[in-house]
């Protein structure tokens, strides 16, 4: 069930609902993410993710998503930053996806 699920891009639990005016999704709201845009909503290609992790990638990327989020851990809790993964890409990898090593 959706209601239990959790995103697999933050790890937070799917809201249902609305936000506190009622009047816009809720950010945590389960949204449809196309994996390459290019191939459109078909089975395989789509993962659910929260609605603000959708568009925050959608508009901008994964890795300025992922840049994003460690910049603002560091800045706005230092204390749970140890050391940022370096990203690799895979040698027969051709695809947008990244790899990561331990730094």
């Amino acid at each position: 069930m959706l209601e239990l699920a959790i995103c697999p891009y933050t790890g937070l639990p799917f809201h249902l609902g609305t936000n506190n005016s009622g009047s816009h999704r809720h950010p945590f709201a389960p949204s449809l993410h196309r994996i390459v845009p290019e191939l459109g909503y078909v089975p395989g290609n789509v993962i659910v993710i929260t609605w603000m992790a959708n568009n925050a990638i959608s508009e901008f990327g994964e890795e300025a998503f992922e840049d994003f989020a460690f910049q603002y851990l560091k800045f706005k809790r230092p204390d749970l930053i140890v050391e940022k993964p370096k990203r690799r890409r895979a040698d027969n990898d051709n695809t947008q996806l990244d790899m990561f090593e331990a730094a």
